[in-house]
């Protein structure tokens, strides 16, 4: 894999953010969403066929003669309808779905998504006037939460083995908080998304930091973890004559997500069948002490929760370090801005490195369709086959994986296709431990205002928590379906 800088462009940017969300490839222990199965058979990277792979992990008979009489099959997307010739990816994509047409006499029809902010009150209206949205949706995983808790989409646990190897990168992660699984997932470029990642720009690091104090140094040296990450902050923050930050250590945005993935878990879990806050946990408290000692002691974080305020604040040299999951990272690259991305460092509770993820990508079946569930996924699963019995569309591992990277490159996620390839065998590894953040947009800005916020000012973690549990308790409460309260 070559190591290089190229040009990037925003045009590219924009095409890459448009098939991170449209292509849909795809975004844990009993106690959270998290996935770290054994194997290491995934789709695009096994040595066995994805047909192979497949069969094991189907529970229903696959019919071969199946003829659905060109009855109409509608599948949302999530904005505008990619067109076949918007690239190389979404051709292949339409020549498969052509071949399944023909094989099963079904009509596929493409549904845009015009305002994907009112995904899930569309469906809640047609769902509730007993009308079918569509057969086939795609959505990120809070978003399905919503969908599950309805019952506007069915679990696919008695289709799917989600213990096979077919799901052993990411099964876990396609589980609401009933136990079951919502997602079908796999495609050929998941996962599409590589995570949380550590932005740091080298200017400021450079000037401060001995070269064997770099962080992407430290994390090839296996020595990448909170007391690494803890001297970057103090060193590279700065304050005027008057003890004013003019620059901080790390911005706050994404901070205590990626903290508490990095140190093992999300912020909020499923464990029996209940949602539940894991800040409580001695591996929570660990979390919030941390962010105490670096933005209260050191005053090396800003309060800017935002990502769009803490991508300027970083373009403006006010930050050296930055939690993001893409897109600070491409306005920084845009602007010719010396880049380098890592992943997260390694915390103290958790038992190795560790992928966070904003949110999961998720594939699912409507509960209200003219078609069986049987027939959704038959279909569904023989249009995303990557099966070399068509040479046409078939993409070996190290053409998924080459184009993977180079997607990501392209788009300015990173500045260099290693880069790329470190996020890329993360991902693929299946012991490494994904997780992702189960907080609710509300949640998410509860835990910043009202918990993380007052760490700035010295509070002690214990008692702002012992504050906030009521809130976030109900809060939770209120995400449970009704069979669950």
């Amino acid at each position: 894999m070559k190591n290089k800088i190229r040009p990037k462009a925003l045009l590219t940017a924009i095409a890459l953010l448009v098939f991170l969300l449209t292509s849909c490839g795809s975004a844990g222990t009993e106690s959270q969403v998290s996935s770290s199965s054994g194997g290491s058979s995934s789709p695009g990277t096994s040595s066995e066929t994805t047909e192979s792979l497949k069969a094991s992990a189907l529970k229903f008979e696959w019919d071969e003669n199946l003829d659905l009489e060109q009855r109409e099959l509608t599948i949302s997307t999530w904005g505008a309808v990619p067109t076949r010739d918007q690239s190389e990816y979404f051709e292949r994509r339409y020549i498969r779905s052509d071949r399944t047409e023909e094989k099963y006499n079904v009509k596929i029809t493409w549904l845009p998504v015009p305002d994907t902010t009112k995904f899930v009150q569309d469906v809640t209206l047609a769902f509730s006037a007993g009308k079918k949205y569509a057969d086939l949706m795609f959505c990120t995983s809070f978003y399905g939460f919503d969908l599950a808790k309805l019952g506007a989409i069915i679990p696919l646990d008695d289709y799917i083995d989600y213990e096979s190897p077919y799901y052993a990168i990411n099964g876990d992660l396609l589980k609401y908080v009933d136990g079951k699984h919502y997602s079908y997932f796999p495609d050929e470029f998941s996962p599409s998304s590589h995570g949380f990642a550590v932005i740091y720009n080298t200017m400021l690091t450079e000037a401060v930091l001995d070269p064997s104090e770099d962080p992407m140094t430290l994390y090839k040296e296996g020595k990448w973890d909170w007391d690494a990450f803890e001297n970057v902050v103090k060193k590279t923050t700065k304050t005027n004559s008057s003890g004013e930050v003019t620059q901080w250590g790390v911005g706050g945005g994404w901070l205590l997500e990626a903290l508490c993935m990095s140190n093992g878990f999300s912020p909020i879990s499923m464990r029996d069948n209940k949602f539940t806050c894991e800040l409580y946990t001695d591996a929570g408290l660990n979390v919030l002490n941390f962010i105490r000692r670096l933005a209260y002691e050191y005053k090396g974080v800003d309060e800017n929760f935002q990502s769009n305020a803490m991508a300027k604040a970083f373009n403006q040299n006010k930050l050296a370090m930055a939690i993001t999951p893409n897109w600070p990272a491409k306005w920084a690259i845009q602007n010719g801005m010396p880049v380098v991305s890592v992943p997260l460092p390694v915390g103290p509770d958790a038992g190795g490195q560790t992928i966070g993820t904003e949110f999961q990508e998720w594939w699912v079946v409507s509960s209200i369709s003219d078609f069986t569930p049987e027939e959704l996924l038959q279909v569904a699963l023989d249009m995303n086959e990557n099966d070399p019995a068509y040479p046409d569309t078939y993409q070996t591992p190290e053409i998924v994986k080459e184009k993977y990277i180079d997607r990501l490159y392209e788009g300015n996620v990173f500045v260099t296709e290693e880069e790329g390839e470190i996020f890329y065998d993360l991902l693929q590894d299946s012991s490494v431990e994904k997780i992702v953040d189960l907080a609710s947009y509300d949640m998410r800005w509860t835990l910043h205002s009202q918990i993380q916020l007052p760490l700035y000012t010295g509070e002690d973690p214990r008692t702002v928590l012992e504050r906030m549990r009521p809130v976030i308790d109900a809060e939770l409460e209120s995400y449970l379906p009704e069979s669950l309260k």
